[in-house]
């Protein structure tokens, strides 16, 4: 009987145990997500207003927050506290604005993204970043309040996004460049295969060129462009991308190929259409002759 007793009091405490690992958790993230919810409606009740804003030295911050933009964001279920954590007291005191907030965002960014942010903090960007300077920080390539999926159009990292997303930054010949070759062509027009920015370069891992590390050392163009071309050889890897038509430089020999055919091409239409003519007017001048004999 003591037996029976104590398989069947096994039993009874297995199942409580095994209830409790799959209701509890549940009823703590809707628990969650209730607080979330509650929370944010308060500081919509402010941020959710299109006309709030503030000045500060004479500028004038918006504060607007779109309600419904971050509710369908990835972040949209958290709580605003979770990355505000220091705007606890309403009104605020003490709030960092512009790249002030920038920076704290990426610490605040490492509470959750643990891993990426690790790879982000020995990249280009993280050493900049670590230094206070101009460096590319979470919110600058992701966004803030409306983070979506890479896979999602909307998305400022999505593949059809990404060039916008760094010209933010790389302006000049370094995305005059890209717009002017194949990989950003075949992307403006809708590829889903042609090389984007961080398809080369990487995404929170940039790298410097001179460094070894980096995908677009010297040494490791071969494997990155393997990525999409099959078995590259190294003189294919050697290639230089970032030219742009110019009669100096690396494009050089493009730009001369390219005033060459552009000139080809008018002379050679502005000929036929001067043979054109001619034939039309001997026509004409024909068919008036026959007229005239007839007569």
């Amino acid at each position: 009987m003591r037996l029976g007793k104590t398989v069947w009091v096994a039993v009874l405490v297995i199942n409580v145990v095994f209830f409790a690992l799959l209701f509890l958790p549940r009823a703590a993230a809707a628990t969650q997500a209730d607080s979330a919810k509650l929370i944010n409606e308060k500081c919509l009740q402010c941020h959710g207003n299109r006309d709030f804003q503030i000045t500060r030295n004479g500028e004038k911050i918006n504060l607007y927050i779109d309600p419904e933009e971050y509710q369908n964001s990835m972040h949209g279920t958290n709580a605003c506290t979770t990355c505000h954590s220091d705007n606890q007291e309403i009104p605020h005191t003490q709030v960092a604005y512009g790249r002030k907030l920038a920076l704290k965002v990426v610490q605040n960014c490492e509470k959750c993204h643990v891993n990426v942010n690790s790879v982000y903090r020995t990249s280009a960007h993280g050493k900049l970043e670590e230094e206070n300077a101009g460096a590319a920080l979470c919110s600058d390539c992701h966004g803030s309040h409306n983070i979506y999926k890479k896979e999602d159009p909307r998305s400022s990292v999505h593949r059809q996004n990404v060039a916008h997303t760094c010209q933010q930054c790389h302006q000049g010949e370094v995305m005059e460049s890209y717009e002017e070759s194949f990989h950003g062509k075949a992307v403006s027009l809708g590829s889903k295969k042609a090389a984007t920015c961080v398809d080369c370069h990487g995404s929170h891992n940039i790298l410097g060129q001179e460094n070894p590390e980096s995908t677009v050392h010297k040494n490791n163009v071969p494997e990155t462009c393997a990525q999409c071309h099959i078995k590259p050889r190294p003189n294919f890897a050697k290639g230089v991308e970032h030219w742009v038509f110019k009669p100096e430089g690396p494009g050089k020999p493009m730009y001369y190929t390219l005033k060459f055919f552009t000139w080809l091409t008018i002379i050679t239409i502005t000929l036929l259409i001067i043979h054109i003519e001619l034939e039309l007017f001997r026509k004409l001048k024909d068919l008036k002759q026959g007229h005239q004999g007839s007569h």
